[in-house]
């Protein structure tokens, strides 16, 4: 499906198919089902066990003919059915939300007396090929009008890397400094800490912190100030 491509669609929708062939078939002579219970899969005592391990089911072949035909029905089903819901990729519009990069802001707080604003950002959508790169961080009232913004894609990033702006990370996936945005890969999670005299200024009361991706796309969290 190239730049369409539905990322692990299509791995779980073949797990499908697989999983459906192991439990008719087996899993055969290598598996540790074999290891384990080869004495006792068809030794007449213990018939329910086939049905729960490895080896071939027992049903005639023209029960198992039967059997593989639906199922294969049920897989193409399966497969059919998610790649719509999905993807839209059967009728309609084309749509592919996992290309979409999502981040969410958890436990965003401000104190005037610190003048440190803190957050935790996670990547929890989207290509993992690239990630999202927030140009711009705003806190906004509720009718969206700003209080505080800082546009990385113009003033840049470098200069605050030992300016009371830090990245604690915590997975692998790393959130990092580009030169004029802040990258947050897929999967990253990190807390990130900013500070700023201006956040003395601004009076107390309910606000949003606001992340601006690279894309148009933004991000907000409810940022009580003072209360």
């Amino acid at each position: 499906m190239g730049s369409t491509c539905l990322d692990e669609w299509q791995i779980g929708v073949s797990g499908v198919a697989c999983g459906l062939t192991m439990i008719m078939m087996g899993s055969g002579y290598f598996s540790l089902d074999n290891l384990f219970f080869k004495d006792r899969l068809y030794d007449g005592k213990h018939k329910a066990l086939v049905w729960f391990t490895s080896g071939r089911l027992p049903v005639s072949d023209e029960a198992l003919k039967w059997i593989a035909l639906w199922a294969g029905v049920a897989a193409m089903g399966v497969t059919l059915w998610s790649y719509q819901v999905m993807h839209g990729g059967l009728y309609g519009h084309l749509y592919n939300y996992s290309k979409k990069p999502d981040v969410e802001i958890l436990n965003a707080s401000i104190s005037n007396t610190s003048e440190t604003l803190d957050f935790e950002v996670f990547r929890i959508s989207g290509p993992d090929t690239y990630g999202a790169f927030i140009i711009e961080m705003e806190i906004v009232d509720a009718t969206d009008k700003p209080v505080w913004k800082d546009e990385f894609a113009e003033q840049g990033l470098e200069h605050k890397k030992n300016a009371g702006f830090g990245i604690d990370n915590i997975y692998i996936s790393q959130v990092r400094m580009s030169k004029y945005s802040l990258e947050i890969p897929l999967g990253a999670k990190a807390i990130v800490s900013y500070q700023d005299e201006a956040f003395a200024n601004i009076n107390p009361g309910t606000y949003f912190l606001k992340l601006t991706d690279i894309s148009g796309k933004s991000w907000k969290k409810e940022l009580p100030i003072g209360i």
